[in-house]
């Protein structure tokens, strides 16, 4: 079976423990609906595994690599990957098509090799000859007097030594040296140098004096220029010229930069010496300005408030320009405030209005913003270079010539020129079939629609030289027109012929039906999914028909928004009619201006005529109808937030109501607990271990067990479930959960019509897939517009809203359009999608192609009319009357290179090695053998009254049997205990009072029960391992011992029961849940080394002089170290013994010999698990922080210090770990045994 992907047991998320097969060189499409598990199978379980592999394949895997994977028994013959995800690029103006795809870093190297710089007046430039630079200052200087300076070193991360040699050769007495370690120039003298320090940029030059003949200064420039390596320079009238960056042309001195990649860059820095930057604009090739025609009143004076803003009768409304402050600019430039503008003088009209854009530019109230505009900048006419850097030719043209091609025109022009980099072909060849030929290279990615960004990133992504890939796609249809989805099929097609292997996840039919295998997760989202419906070849799939049961709405013509003469990048002079009160679908191909009419010319009309009832024409020559609207809400295609501590129920908003209303329980009042208590992001309510994230190291939190909260807040129940429960409810759920709450069902039911029911409301928000993405910006937007929506005469404009979803649930969109529709509003929608548009009320189609070929009101009317339109590709997509010639299948150019022909790199049975990873991880057997062991093992513990059990069931069951107890307990330091055996007396004394003031009082020790309030002093001198805080039921005892309870049967017998290993007489409290995992080195490594087996040390006799001493004794240390660490001894390392001290955890100031191995260990390699905040400190800064960070560390840390000699003598190797034994686990599997033997044994 060689010829498949082979998957057995994937159980990754909701996924059931499924088995696979996809077969290689094909294109497999995968589908489902929302939460079916598509996402887990492809990314969680395929592409990270394929990641995994790979690096293990290519050398560059840790032994961490090796022994963690996905969820799944087996996988054979998994290829390469290259994931495409639906997050789109960044937009920005500074980034352009050229910058994102890599072909202008490209280009900048063929015109750096190849390149030529020919002046404005027709004569080719070269590096500057003595003659040219005698010539040139002869021709601008025939009188000044010149300085002359030679240029030794430039700016060279160099010792210099040859430069120094040569000048002590030459007799050169001093130099000039400057570094750019300060910028300053020093007078050194030559004989005294020996080398320069070449971790700086040095330069060295000799000041030749100052010239005021030609003769004299040939002289020099001829006798010097032997050691003048970097060329000359002069200073006359106070300015500089450096000529190896001014190169001179020999026929009019006029001055240009020698070629190189930053020149050519409108990205570079404009302060660099050879910065090609246009000065005016700053690389920005537009500038912004006002529209003074429109912002002046020409009939009123300028101290009448002469500007058409708002006036608050001292200011103009929201800006700094105040009558005074203009009163006084005047005055100070002789400007006449009684004139009118028109009547001053060009030169009084050119400061006022550099005052006026000073004060107002930077402003971004609409009611200013509608004066800005912004022009192409005059000086390098939106090049962004300036004429040094558009001086460079190559192949006739300037790098902005080319840059202002279309990919279509670059590919061409190129097609038979010789390239030292063939990539640009391929390049230019991919974006093409990707369906973007007709964008420039300049065109920045802050101009493009989220279906162009999209297919950019995938072209980035295709452009490979290598077969034997597997490739997987995110929805690439994603602001494709039906007609591009089939080219793009195409290039997918030619991937497939270049032998790659294709998955893609998919709801558009033409990838379903253009598949060669499909494979479809189900039956539903969440747990409902997870199981493989079908998996067959595509043929054998029968595509369900979808049926539509909307009733089209009966457009008006008299009853709509006439714009007239819109023009906008591709749109020239065209008139559009966009009725109201229906669904308006604007559609057309990738790039024929439907982003450009709706979100750059319709949308900000609006927005101006809604803020303050003008009409922005800077667009468009007039329009209609704008009185009739009320109010606006435009979704465009960016990318929700990252954050990592957004969840669902948080970037919805309604996670502020539910906490209310566990704040209003009886329990949370008698409590004192506000709302915030139960947000995972206030320090207030949140596990002090992982600070709400219910993960640490991407590992199950050992102190909250993933719930994120405190255990106290875990305690207030609202209708059965904790706010943790809450959250992990799913939607649906959560409907049934909250249903008399009438705005939590209205935010959950909106949720679910956009297909997202499966998801839990404490999703996080950056797991999400694109499309579930965009789906909760949209509903976010429905519930947030709710009132707005009810008022009537509402806009709402939607860019791709059927991005995620499935066939089935299209007809759930539509039910929310109509309910939108029913209160006399209009919805336009930018779609591609063929349902939405046939189903439409009225139809604009742009077209006819993309960019110069679009641009066109091709048609506007009813969907049943489009149909009979003879040129619209819309049209034949709708009947699916497309000409297979229309489409052609272009062969990519590629350069093929092959893989290792296996791709089955599976791990098992290979003989590998790797520094300290053993062969169990080496050879893949771990993970089968972990599973064993979780059912298998046992546990040796400290007597017969300790009961470690499986599962939170179990142990209650357990519990019930026990009939005749005085007390439940619980241990309050289970956390403290897991990170280390000790507490701090500090953290000691303050548990127990915030456990005494939420009512937990009593303390049972060893048969007596003591009140905390009244006894602390007494009870911080007992062993907090035999602590038992008295509660009122085994469930609380549980949750607060976080999975360990105590019953107290009698004076002399507790019984102990926790679901993870807890030993007393070893003090060690094991992982919060017993899984695979716990049998795995890095997912339960040892806590000082983290499963690597080793840590950073020194011979101690190298650095202990006496161990019989400590460390603040005199004659402990080396002398030589001991001088050395004088600074961090006061500093950092008698403030931390101090404190251990004071805290009770150790005392350092005892002599080394005196420590038994534990400490020793903690004093040589530091106790990372506890610091404290110095008096006054700042939490949120690490040097306001003292901790023990052990003896190697800060000999390590000050080495550099150390003579050469010493340094040397103190060797930093790689020693076993103490703690683990060099095993690598965490300490509590030694108490696991299987067949009567140690794990940690078997293991390693």
């Amino acid at each position: 079976m060689n010829n498949k992907i082979l998957i057995f047991g994937a159980e990754e998320n909701n996924l059931k423990q499924i088995d696979v097969e996809i077969p290689l060189h094909r294109i497999t499409t995968i589908i489902g609906v929302s939460g079916s598990g598509k996402s887990s199978l492809i990314y969680k379980v395929i592409a990270e595994e394929a990641k995994r592999r790979e690096k293990i394949d290519k050398g560059l895997a840790e032994c961490r690599d090796y022994a963690i994977r996905p969820k799944f028994d087996k996988i054979e013959n998994l290829p390469y990957c290259i994931v495409v995800k639906q997050r789109g690029l960044q937009q920005s103006h500074a980034s352009t098509l050229a910058t994102v795809t890599g072909l202008h870093e490209l280009l900048r190297d063929e015109f750096v090799k190849d390149g030529k710089i020919i002046c404005q007046c027709g004569t080719e430039v070269h590096p500057p000859t003595p003659s040219d630079i005698i010539n040139f200052i002869n021709k601008n200087f025939p009188t000044e007097i010149i300085e002359l300076i030679a240029i030794v070193a430039d700016e060279k991360y160099s010792d210099c030594e040859r430069e120094i040699a040569l000048l002590k050769a030459q007799y050169i007495e001093e130099v000039i040296i400057l570094s750019s370690y300060d910028e300053k120039e020093r007078i050194k003298k030559v004989k005294t140098l020996k080398h320069l320090n070449n971790q700086y940029a040095n330069t060295i030059k000799i000041n030749l004096g100052k010239f005021n003949t030609s003769a004299s200064l040939q002289k020099a420039i001829d006798t010097y220029k032997s050691i003048a390596f970097d060329s000359f320079q002069i200073i006359v009238n106070h300015k500089s010229y450096h000529f190896k960056y001014d190169y001179i042309c020999p026929s009019c001195t006029q001055l240009y930069h020698p070629i190189t990649s930053n020149l050519l860059s409108f990205n570079s820095s404009s302060s660099t010496k050879t910065s090609g930057v246009c000065e005016i604009c700053q690389g920005q090739g537009e500038l912004q300005t006002l529209n003074y025609e429109q912002l002046i009143i020409p009939n009123k004076p300028l101290n009448e408030h002469f500007l058409n803003l708002e006036h608050n009768g001292n200011c103009y409304k929201y800006t700094s320009l105040c009558d005074d402050t203009l009163e006084r600019f005047c005055k100070e430039n002789k400007i006449e405030t009684y004139k009118t503008f028109s009547e001053l003088t060009k030169e009084h009209q050119t400061h006022l209005k550099q005052f006026i854009e000073e004060k107002l530019l930077k402003k971004n109230h609409i009611t200013i913003s509608k004066f800005v505009t912004k022009i192409t900048c005059p000086t390098c006419h939106g090049s962004r270079l300036n004429t040094k850097a558009n001086a460079v030719k190559w192949y006739g043209k300037n790098i902005s010539e080319l840059l202002s091609f279309s990919v279509e025109e670059l590919f061409f022009f190129l097609k038979d020129k010789k390239l030292h980099h063939t990539k640009i072909h391929h390049i230019l060849s991919v974006l093409i079939q990707a369906t973007i030929g007709y964008l420039t290279l300049e065109r920045s990615t802050d101009t493009l629609s989220g279906g162009e960004l999209q297919r950019i990133k995938i072209a980035i992504q295709l452009n490979t030289n290598n077969k034997n890939l597997l490739y997987i796609l995110d929805e690439p249809s994603i602001g494709l027109h039906a007609y591009d989805n089939l080219k793009f099929i195409n290039l997918i097609k030619c991937l497939k012929q270049q032998g790659n292997t294709v998955i893609i996840s998919e709801h558009n039919q033409h990838y379903i039906k253009n598949a060669d295998y499909l494979i479809e997760l189900g039956t539903g989202g969440g747990i409902k999914g997870g199981n493989v419906i079908f998996s067959d070849t595509a043929n054998c799939y029968q595509l369900p028909s979808i049926e539509v049961n909307r009733k089209n709405h009966t457009i008006d013509l008299n009853n709509a928004l006439y714009l007239e003469n819109v023009c906008y990048h591709s749109i020239r002079n065209q008139n559009f009619i966009i009725p109201l009160n229906g669904l308006i679908a604007i559609s057309g191909v990738s790039g024929s201006g439907k982003s450009s009419l709706i979100h750059h010319v319709l949308s900000p009309i609006i927005k101006q005529y809604l803020a303050d009832k003008t009409i922005n024409t800077q667009y468009v020559k007039s329009v209609k109808n704008f009185d009739k609207l009320q109010s606006l809400v435009e979704l465009n295609q960016s990318q929700i937030g990252v954050n990592s501590r957004s969840i669902i129920a948080t970037y919805m908003g309604f996670f502020d109501k539910i906490r209310k209303l566990f704040a209003n329980t009886e329990i949370a009042l008698l409590s004192n607990f506000s709302s915030t208590m139960f947000s995972f992001n206030e320090e207030e309510g949140q596990c002090e271990y992982c600070k709400g994230l219910g993960e640490v190291e991407n590992n199950i939190c050992p102190s909250c067990l993933g719930n994120r909260y405190q255990p106290q807040v875990l305690e207030v129940i609202y209708q059965s479930c904790s706010i943790a429960d809450v959250l992990n409810l799913t939607i649906d759920e959560s409907l049934l959960f909250f249903k008399d709450d009438e705005e939590l069902v209205f935010y959950f039911n909106t949720l679910i019509s956009l297909g997202l029911g499966h998801l839990t409301i404490g999703r996080a928000t950056p797991t999400l897939s694109g499309g579930e993405g965009q789906r909760l910006k949209l509903a976010k937007s429905l519930i947030e517009s709710k009132n707005k929506i009810k008022k009537g005469n509402f806009i709402y404009i939607l860019d791709e809203p059927t991005t995620g979803l499935s066939y089935k649930d299209i007809n759930k969109l539509f039910s929310i359009f109509e309910k939108i529709l029913s209160y006399n509003n209009t919805i336009i929608v930018i779609e591609h999608n063929l349902t939405i548009i046939k189903h439409a009320d009225y139809v604009i189609d742009m077209g006819l192609g993309a960019g110069k070929l679009g641009g066109n009101n091709l048609f506007s009317g009813i969907p049943t009319d489009l149909l009979k339109h003879p040129s619209s590709v819309t049209a034949k997509a709708l009947q699916d009357t497309y000409d297979k010639d229309e489409i052609p299948l272009r062969d990519l150019e590629l350069e093929v290179s092959s893989f290792n022909e296996q791709s089955d790199f599976a791990i098992l049975g290979k003989q590998k090695t790797l520094h300290n990873c053993q062969n169990i991880y080496l050879t893949g057997k771990n993970f089968e053998l972990e599973k064993q062991l979780l059912e298998n093992y046992t546990l040796v513990l400290d007597n017969q009254n300790f009961n470690v059990f499986k599962s939170k069931e179990e142990l209650f069951k357990s519990v019930s049997t026990i009939k005749e107890f005085q007390y439940y307990g619980f241990n309050p330091f289970v956390t403290n205990f897991f990170i280390y055996n000790r507490i701090a007396q500090s953290d000691l004394k303050q548990k127990l009072l915030n456990l005494s003031k939420i009512g937990f009082d009593a303390l049972y020790i060893s048969g007596e029960i003591y009140s905390i309030k009244n006894n602390l002093k007494n009870i911080l001198l007992q062993n907090p391992w035999e602590f038992k805080i008295i509660t009122n039921s085994s469930e609380q005892a549980y949750l607060y011992g976080q999975g360990w309870l105590s019953i107290i049967v009698s004076s002399n017998k507790i019984v102990e029961l926790s679901t993870r290993l807890v030993s007393i007489k070893h003090k060690i409290i094991g992982s919060p849940q017993i899984i695979p995992a716990t049998f795995n080195r890095y997912l339960n490594p040892c806590k000082e080394c983290y499963g690597v087996g080793f840590l950073l040390g020194i011979e101690n006799t190298k650095i202990i002089e006496n161990a019989d001493l400590s460390i603040l004794d005199e004659g402990f240390l080396k002398k030589e170290i001991a001088e050395k660490l004088k600074g961090t001894m006061r500093l950092e390392i008698k403030p931390a013994i101090k404190k251990l001290r004071e805290e009770g955890l150790f005392d350092f100031s005892k002599s080394f010999s005196q420590l038994n191995e534990e400490e020793k260990n903690i004093f040589l390699y530091g106790f990372i698990h506890k610091h404290f905040l110095k008096p006054m400190g700042q939490k949120n800064n690490k040097n306001d922080y003292i901790a023990w960070k052990g003896l190697y560390f800060y000999i390590r840390d000050n080495i550099s210090k150390f003579d050469k000699t010493l340094s040397q003598d103190i060797t930093i190797f790689e020693k076993t770990c103490p703690f683990c034994q060099g095993s690598g686990f965490n300490e509590e599997l030694k108490f696991f045994h299987i067949n009567n033997n140690a794990l940690s044994c078997l293991l390693t």
